[in-house]
């Protein structure tokens, strides 16, 4: 299976919850996009126990994964 990565940065001046609601935002609009391009997925945000094998930056975080 393709795995696609949302990564998101982090704002000081933004708190955790409000950065997790801009993810999953983004979710739903990149979500739609693939279904309507034919790519119909499914997102993933329970298990980012891999997240290191990434290397995102210190300041970034992973808000899930889209499957296809």
């Amino acid at each position: 299976g393709t795995k696609i990565v949302l990564v998101i940065e982090r704002d000081d001046r933004v708190d955790d919850r409000a950065e997790e609601v801009e993810a999953g935002i983004a979710m739903i609009y990149f979500e739609v996009a693939m279904h309507d391009i034919g790519l119909p997925g499914h997102w993933k945000t329970d298990d980012l126990s891999d997240a290191d094998k990434y290397q995102i930056p210190e300041n970034h975080f992973i808000g899930g994964y889209y499957t296809f």
